[in-house]
C-alpha cells in the first residue's frame, strides 16, 4: 500500500523515484508512462514486487500502519463531521490499498522460486487475514459509518450501492450481538483463515508427491503423451501428484487399468494425514461462527450476498440437475461398460473414476473416429495465444501488445498491455505465467490472480493489473508446447477471468471487474469456452505448426460436439458431487450423520459420480472450499447456465461469435460494469431479456 500511495504523490513529487521501496526498472517503466497520465485522467504504473524477505516485511509493515491510521483517522470523526467520502469512501480507498499488498504477496506465496521468499510470504498471509478480521471488527469506524447513514443521504448509483453493502457486511460481522460474541466471532475468524492457509500449504507441498512408473507400466502409453512426463536417471517415468496435465496424460492414455489405478489413488491421497484433521476443525468452527451470527449453517451465511441467495435454494439447483442427468449418466456409463468389455474380455465390466477418462477417449476414437490427441497440432501454445489475442482485439475492439517487463519472477514469465482500440489508452497489464515449474512449489493448477484491481482516484482512473498463472504442457527435446482442445478451453476461460478485471469501469475498487457475486463470476469466462466451436474463429488460428494450410475440418468439429453430448452427464455429475457435497457439509451433514469429513464426500462421489478407493481423501485436496468456494463450487453450474445463455445471443447472430457489436455490448454490460449495479440487470441488459436455462438444458442433452 506504502508504494502504491506514493506513487500517486509522484505526480508531483520528484523525489519519488529515489524512494527504496521502488527498484529503478520499475520507477523508468512508470516514468514513461507519465505523460500519457498527465495527459489523460489514467495512472499507467506497474507495480513493485518485492524480492526479498526482508523488503517484503519492510514494505507489508508500512502498509498495516498505513492501513490503521487511515481507520483512526475514520474513528476519530464527530458526528457532525462525516460525509460519504471520510466514511464509506475512505473505507473503499484503504481497503483499496492494503488489498493490493496482500495480492502480492499471495502472488509472491504462490509463484516465488524462491523459498525463503515464498516462505515468508504464506506466513504473511496469515497477518493479512487476521488484520482483517481486526478491521472489520473496529467499532469507532462502525460507528462513524452508522452516523453517516443516519443522516438519510440521497444517494444514487455505485455510491448507494456501497452504503447499502457495507452497512449489509456490518451485520454479517456481528455489530449486533453483544460484546462477549462479538470477540468469539472474531477469535473464529482468525483460526479459520490461520487453518485455511495451513490447509492450502500442505495441499501445495503435497503437489510435489512423485508417481513412478516403470517403462514396463507404461507400455502401450502414445510416444508423444510419454514426453510430457519427467525420467530419472534410471529411467523410470515421473508424474506430479499436482501436475495437471501429467495425470490427464496418464489417465486418457494408458491401456493399463492398474497404471490409471495408481496414479489416481496417490493424486487422491493428497496431504490426507496432514489436512483430514484441520478441515474437520475448519467445517465445526464456521458452523460455530455462522450460528453465533444468527444464520441457521454457514452455507446460508456465504450464500447470502450470492445470486442463490440461500443454502437450500443453491442446494435444490444442485439436486435437480443431479436427478435430470440420471437417466443420461446410466446410459453414458453403459456404453463405456461395453468398451471395457470388449477391451478385457470379460461380460461385465464396472466403470471406476480412473478409467473413465480413457473409455472416453477411446469412444471419441471408435465411435465418432475423433481422436482428441491428434487435435493439439493445431494448437501450439505461441500460435494459438496470439490467435486468440488477435480474435478478441476484433471482437472487444481493444489492442494487446507484449512489452518489455521491468520485472518478472521467473524468466518465462510475459506482460502484455491491453488498450482500447478507439483511443489507444492503455486499459491494463497482464503478466502471463504459463508453465509449470517441476522442481518449484508454484500453483499447480490455473488461475487468474488479480494484483491491483481497477478504481477511480480523484479525478484519474488507475489501470488494473492482474496475472494468469497456468500450468500448461511444456515443449519437449522434439516439440514446442502443444495444447489439448481443453487446454485451449482453459486459456479462453482465464483469459476471459482477465478481460473481466481489466476492462472494468467502475469507480470504486469493490465493484471492480470480477468482484461479482461468487455465483456469477464463472460466467463471463465460461462463455468465451464457447468460442472455440466455432468453425470460424478456428479458423483464424488453429493451423497445423507443421503446416499452415491444414485447418481443423468442420466435421470434426460435429464429432467434436456430439461426442460431447454423449458423455457430458459422466462429467457433469462429477462436477454435481462436489457441489453437493460442498454444500451438504456447510449445511452440517457431518453433525447429522457422525461421519468424518472423509468418510462422508467418498460416499457422495459413490452416489453422485464414481466409487473412490478406500484410502483416498479427495476432500483433504479439495482446495477450492479452504480458498475462496467454501459454499459455492455450485456457482459452476449456476454461472455455467448463465453463460450458456449468453453465448447463445451470440449463436443466433449471421456472424456469429465474431459479431463486434454483440462483442461491444458484452463488454459494455458486463465487463466493464463488474458489480456496479445488480448482475441481473445487467444480464438483461445484454440479454434484451430475462435469463433462462433453455441453452443450458440442451447443452446438457436434458
Amino acid at each position: 500500500m506504502f508504494k502504491l500511495i506514493l506513487f500517486s504523490l509522484f505526480l508531483s513529487c520528484a523525489t519519488f523515484q529515489q524512494d527504496i521501496f521502488l527498484d529503478k526498472k520499475t520507477t523508468e517503466f512508470n516514468n514513461s508512462q507519465l505523460a500519457l497520465t498527465k495527459k489523460h485522467n489514467v495512472l499507467l504504473d506497474l507495480p513493485y514486487f518485492e524480492k526479498t524477505v526482508s523488503d517484503l516485511d519492510k514494505n507489508v509493515m508500512q502498509a498495516f500502519k498505513i492501513a490503521n491510521d487511515s481507520l483512526d483517522k475514520i474513528g476519530k470523526l464527530e458526528p457532525n463531521q462525516v460525509t460519504f467520502k471520510n466514511t464509506v469512501g475512505a473505507l473503499d480507498n484503504l481497503y483499496y490499498e492494503i488489498g493490493n499488498v496482500g495480492s502480492r504477496v499471495h502472488l509472491i506465496s504462490s509463484t516465488s522460486n524462491d523459498s525463503d521468499l515464498r516462505k515468508r510470504a504464506t506466513e504473511l498471509e496469515n497477518e493479512f487475514s487476521k488484520w482483517y478480521v481486526d478491521a472489520e471488527s473496529r467499532k469507532d469506524v462502525y460507528q462513524a459509518v452508522q452516523n453517516y447513514a443516519s443522516t438519510n443521504p440521497k444517494l444514487k448509483g455505485e455510491e448507494k450501492k456501497l452504503l447499502e453493502e457495507t452497512l449489509r457486511d456490518y451485520k454479517r460481522v456481528g455489530f449486533h450481538l453483544p460484546e462477549a460474541q462479538q470477540e468469539r466471532v472474531k477469535t473464529l475468524k482468525k483460526e479459520i483463515e490461520y487453518i485455511k492457509n495451513e490447509i492450502q500449504e500442505n495441499i501445495k507441498k503435497s503437489n510435489q508427491t512423485k508417481i513412478v512408473f516403470t517403462p514396463e507400466e507404461m507400455g502401450g502409453m502414445p510416444a508423444s503423451e510419454l514426453e510430457l512426463l519427467e525420467k530419472d536417471e534410471a529411467g523410470n517415468y515421473i508424474a506430479k501428484a499436482g501436475v495437471a496435465y501429467q495425470i490427464i496424460a496418464v489417465t486418457k492414455n494408458s491401456p493399463k487399468e492398474g497404471v490409471r489405478k495408481k496414479i489416481s489413488t496417490i493424486r487422491s491421497q493428497r496431504a490426507k494425514e496432514e489436512n483430514a484433521p484441520l478441515i474437520e476443525k475448519v467445517f465445526k468452527m464456521r458452523t460455530e461462527l455462522a450460528q453465533t451470527l444468527g444464520y441457521e449453517n454457514w452455507a446460508d451465511y456465504k450464500i447470502e450476498t450470492k445470486m442463490a441467495k440461500t443454502g437450500d435454494r443453491a442446494l435444490r439447483f444442485v439436486n435437480k440437475l443431479i436427478e435430470g442427468l440420471a437417466p443420461k449418466f446410466r446410459n453414458e456409463l453403459k456404453v463405456l461398460e461395453k468398451l471395457k468389455a470388449k477391451d478385457t474380455g470379460l461380460a461385465r465390466n464396472k466403470i471406476n473414476g480412473w478409467d473413465a477418462a480413457y473409455y472416453i477417449r477411446e469412444l471419441q476414437e471408435q465411435k465418432y473416429k475423433l481422436d482428441m490427441n491428434a487435435l493439439k497440432k493445431y494448437f501450439e501454445y505461441e500460435q494459438t495465444l496470439k490467435g486468440m489475442f488477435r480474435l478478441f482485439e476484433d471482437i472487444f475492439k481493444i489492442k494487446i501488445e507484449f512489452i518489455e517487463a521491468p520485472y518478472v519472477w521467473d524468466s518465462k514469465v510475459k506482460l502484455i498491455q491491453i488498450s482500447d482500440l478507439d483511443t489507444n489508452l492503455p486499459k491494463g497489464y497482464l503478466y502471463l505465467d504459463m508453465f509449470p515449474r517441476p522442481e518449484q512449489e508454484k500453483y499447480g493448477h490455473f488461475a487468474m490472480f488479480s494484483i491491483r484491481s481497477g478504481k477511480k482516484i480523484n479525478d484519474k482512473y488507475r489501470a488494473p493489473v492482474a496475472a494468469l498463472i497456468c500450468n500448461f504442457p511444456l515443449p519437449t527435446k522434439n516439440k514446442p508446447s502443444l495444447l489439448s482442445f481443453g487446454d485451449v478451453e482453459t486459456l479462453f476461460h482465464e483469459f476471459g477471468h482477465a478481460l473481466h478485471g481489466i476492462l472494468t469501469t467502475a469507480t470504486y475498487a469493490s465493484f471492480a471487474g470480477t468482484r461479482v457475486p461468487r455465483d456469477f463470476v464463472e460466467a463471463p469466462s465460461q462463455m468465451l469456452e464457447n468460442w472455440l466451436l466455432d468453425k470460424r474463429v478456428l479458423d483464424r488460428f488453429a493451423v497445423n505448426y507443421e503446416d499452415p494450410k491444414d485447418k481443423i475440418p468442420e466435421d470434426t468439429l460435429e464429432k467434436i460436439k456430439k461426442s460431447r453430448l454423449a458423455t457430458i452427464g459422466i462429467f457433469y455429475r462429477r462436477q454435481l458431487a462436489f457441489a453437493k457435497m460442498d454444500l451438504e457439509l456447510h449445511q452440517n451433514i457431518l453433525q447429522k450423520t457422525n461421519k468424518s469429513a472423509i468418510e462422508y464426500t467418498n460416499q457422495i462421489l459413490k452416489q453422485v459420480s464414481f466409487e473412490p478407493e478406500p484410502d483416498t481423501s479427495f476432500i483433504t485436496a479439495f482446495g477450492h472450499l479452504f480458498g475462496g468456494y467454501d459454499a459455492g463450487y455450485y456457482g459452476y453450474a449456476w454461472s455455467d447456465s448463465l453463460a450458456a445463455d449468453m453465448a447463445s445471443v451470440f449463436q443466433k447472430s449471421p456472424r456469429g461469435f465474431l459479431d463486434q457489436s454483440i462483442g461491444m455490448r458484452l463488454r459494455k454490460e458486463i465487463y466493464e460494469v463488474g458489480d456496479t449495479r445488480d448482475v441481473n440487470v445487467s444480464l438483461k441488459k445484454f440479454l434484451g431479456r430475462k435469463p433462462n436455462n433453455r441453452a443450458f438444458l440442451k447443452k446438457l442433452g436434458i
